[in-house]
């Protein structure tokens, strides 16, 4: 019986296998049944890839020849295409129906734009290795592995640097754009060849997996264990993958990597121009990134504002509503899942503590209301997910004067001193802090020389 040497399903029903001697098999029913389709070549197929349920390509040969077919139709009807003569050809990647790759011994490496068509040789610059697998992430960053090492290119393969890794890879998986994986064996203590039947012969070996977490710029030999080769690996997600190779081995790959801790500290801060600025702590080492929430107005509902890099501890909201209060709150992400969110934070657009100098100098004394109106105590803004309690006073002064600003109860008692200092004209904002307050009715009043008024805002628990 020949050996399979590729699978690939392009759902969970639909797939496909090759073989030596021409051979390759489908399945409609998800694995249970398998037919075998008549691709007319003796020839072997070593590896397979689709695009998609109808197109797909197969390649492999032998020591003196090397073939690639197509199909178009699910796999049913194989066409030979043009190659350059040469020896077997090991695997097949494409990004599209009309971009790809295919990769084999003797360093060769071949580029499509036409779908298989026509197929132009591409300097690898290691004549003499086995290149035994591709992957590309998009139509210019890729990679190929064999039999020294990994190959690396930023410009679809016009050039190609190479990395040791002192191993032999025979397969690369990339669970996400920053996190992959790549598994072969030992270079030192192995041999390979093809028969005349197209089977991969084996011998030797001392597994290895490389890991890489920043998209393939450096890789980590993370495994060193036993004596048997690594030949294909799958992944689920980060944390679990399983690998198969010779000697009938399959080996499962866990790692415990933890969700990344929440961001915490998260304050909002309005500034000119009707903007809020945002800071928070990182607390974790191993976040991806973060996402960002924003929330418009008292019952809005949060949806994602951005997402932001690692290492990100700041963010500038711009071209904002002046007035509308907005909430905001943060999340770190890897590749295993999300953190738990932060604290909420809140500012009002265009309510700036400190003097606006962008602004005209007013005309008159204003004393505006305070917004939100109502807002909240402690108790109540926790239901935002522990948001300030916090409104915002903002008056108005055409000339400097002593101003003093001050909230009473409905008793008439002092309960804070907001400002009592002298001020530059211009426009003036406050916080309010509501924490602790029982609801009810509060007063504020604003005295700025002669000018008197009062108005009222209402504590909400």
């Amino acid at each position: 019986m020949l050996r399979i040497n590729d699978i690939y399903f392009a759902d969970a029903k639909t797939g496909w296998a090759c073989q030596g001697a021409g051979r390759i098999l489908k399945t409609t029913n998800g694995g249970a049944s398998w037919t075998e389709i008549a691709t007319g070549t003796p020839r072997a197929f070593l590896a397979m890839h689709f695009v998609d349920a109808k197109t797909g390509w197969a390649v492999g040969g032998g020591s003196v020849y090397r073939v690639i077919y197509k199909t178009t139709d699910g796999g049913n009807t194989w066409t030979a295409q043009n190659v350059p003569n040469g020896e077997a050809l090991m695997d097949v990647f494409f990004i599209n129906a009309t971009t790809g790759w295919t990769v084999g011994m003797n360093g060769a490496i071949f580029k499509t734009t036409d779908g298989g068509a026509n197929w132009v040789a591409q300097n690898s610059g290691r004549a003499y290795d086995w290149l035994e697998c591709v992957y590309f992430k998009d139509a210019d960053i890729g990679f190929v592995g064999g039999s020294e090492g990994l190959l690396q290119t930023t410009d679809g393969g016009a050039t190609w640097t190479f990395t040791d890794l002192a191993g032999w890879v025979d397969d690369l998986v990339f669970i996400d754009p920053q996190n992959g994986f790549a598994v072969g064996a030992i270079s030192s203590q192995l041999s390979k060849g093809i028969d005349g039947a197209g089977t991969i012969d084996v011998g030797g070996g001392g597994d290895r997996t490389w890991q890489t977490t920043d998209g393939g710029k450096t890789w980590k030999e993370t495994l060193q264990s036993g004596t048997k080769w690594l030949l294909r690996a799958f992944f689920t997600d980060r944390n679990s993958g399983w690998g198969i190779g010779s000697l009938g081995a399959i080996m499962k790959y866990t790692d415990a990597l933890p969700l990344p801790a929440p961001p915490s500290n998260l304050t909002a801060d309005a500034i000119p121009r009707n903007a809020i600025k945002l800071t928070w702590a990182d607390n974790a080492s191993n976040e991806n990134g973060f996402h960002l929430y924003r929330s418009a107005g008292v019952s809005g509902a949060f949806r994602l504002l951005t997402t932001l890099g690692a290492n990100t501890v700041s963010y500038t909201d711009t071209a904002l509503t002046f007035g509308t209060a907005y909430w905001y709150r943060l999340e770190a992400f890897n590749a295993i899942g999300n953190s738990a969110l932060s604290l909420d934070a809140f500012a009002t657009a265009g309510y700036v503590v400190t003097v606006e100098q962008d602004r005209e100098i007013p005309t008159q004394f204003a004393l505006e209301q305070n917004y939100p109106n109502p807002f909240w105590s402690a108790t109540t803004s926790s239901a935002r997910g522990g948001g300030n309690s916090t409104t915002f006073i903002v008056y108005s002064l055409p000339q400097p004067a002593q101003v003093e600003l001050k909230v009473y109860d409905v008793l008439g008692h002092e309960i804070r001193v907001l400002v009592n200092e002298k001020k530059p004209a211009g426009v003036h904002g406050v916080p309010f802090d509501g924490q602790g307050l029982p609801g009810g009715l509060y007063f504020y009043r604003l005295r700025a020389g002669a000018f008197v008024e009062t108005k009222k805002m209402l504590v909400v628990r």
